[in-house]
Parts: structure tokens; C-alpha cells; sequence
């Protein structure tokens, strides 16, 4: 691509994603779909529109960007991300688990990942697994509240209190205003 395209795509790009940070969502797709016009592998195009898309609850259509963005970058973490994202909200757990997996793999600190993945564990009963998954991510990002909170409501559904309560005191440290975590604790 000529360098002039390539600098009116990054234009582009960055007009559109505020136009969607700016709730402006028709604005912010057409902002991408000019990206993809000159620059038609551009992955963070194609995976914002199947971010939109999926802010409008069109999963497939998201699905579909999603995929599209992760033939074009196979490294891009945050596409396999928002995949998986997808394919739990269309009932494909199992595929949003692989998708969960391959973009922590390619983005260890990558929080979102490890916490969907092992949010995703914990709704289809796989409790070990999920305290796996929720201590890795504790490891990973220790100043992630969240990892903390879910690794602490594993620990109490698996009936291990004392591991509970010190996972969700530290979750209450980084996020003191937190009321999900405060009720935890005090159950």
C-alpha cells in the first residue's frame, strides 16, 4: 500500500474510533469500512466492526469480522478475544473456549481472556478448571480486581472459605468501592 493510503487509513481509523467511543456507531462503521476500502486487510478495521456489530447484538455479522480480522493477523490476540465473545454468545462454548485459549496463549497479559475463559469454565461446571484459569490470571495481573473476585467465588462454591476470603480481600483491597465484592465477603 502506498504511503499515502497508509497514512489516510490510520486517519481514518483514528476518526472512526472516536466517532464509536462517542456512542456514534453508524459514523464509527463507516469510518471502518473506508479503512477497509484502502486498506482491505487492515485487522483492527475488521475487528471493530465485528466489535459495533456486536454491540448491536448481531453476533454472526460480528462473528463473521471476527474471523475475518483473525485470517488476516492469526497472531492478533484481541480478534480471538472478541471471537470467543461471539461463539459464547451464539451457544458455541466450546469454540469460544478455544478462541479464549489461543488469545491468552498469544497475549499472556491479556486479563480479558483468562477471565472470560474461566468465567465461561465456571458457568459449564468445570470448577477446577476455572480456579485454574482465575489464579494464572491473579498471577498474570495482580492489581486486576476482577481475577481476584471470580477466583474467590470459585473458591467458595469449591468450599475452601479461608482461600475464598483471601482472594476476595484482596479483590476488596484493589477495589474497595466494589459493592459485588463487598456483598461477597460478607457472605
Amino acid at each position: 500500500m502506498p504511503e499515502v493510503d497508509r497514512s489516510e487509513a490510520a486517519a481514518l481509523l483514528q476518526a472512526a474510533v472516536a466517532a464509536h467511543r462517542a456512542g456514534r456507531v453508524a459514523e464509527a462503521v463507516a469510518g471502518y469500512r473506508a479503512v477497509l476500502a484502502r486498506a482491505p486487510g487492515n485487522v483492527d478495521a475488521l475487528n471493530l466492526l465485528g466489535v459495533a456489530a456486536a454491540g448491536q447484538g448481531a453476533w454472526s455479522e460480528a462473528l463473521g469480522w471476527y474471523d475475518r480480522a483473525v485470517a488476516a493477523k492469526p497472531r492478533y490476540a484481541p480478534a480471538h478475544l472478541n471471537r470467543g465473545n461471539a461463539l459464547a454468545a451464539l451457544g458455541d462454548t466450546q469454540g469460544a473456549e478455544a478462541a479464549y485459549r489461543t488469545a491468552a496463549k498469544l497475549q499472556p497479559d491479556l486479563a480479558d481472556a483468562r477471565l472470560n475463559l474461566g468465567a465461561l469454565l465456571h458457568r459449564t461446571g468445570r470448577l477446577d478448571e476455572a480456579i485454574a484459569v482465575f489464579r494464572a490470571l491473579v498471577r498474570a495481573a495482580p492489581h486486576d480486581a476482577r481475577g481476584h473476585f471470580n477466583l474467590g467465588r470459585c473458591l467458595l462454591e469449591a468450599k475452601r472459605p479461608a482461600d475464598a476470603h483471601a482472594a476476595l480481600t484482596k479483590a476488596a483491597r484493589i477495589a474497595p468501592a466494589d459493592a459485588a465484592v463487598r456483598i461477597a465477603l460478607a457472605d
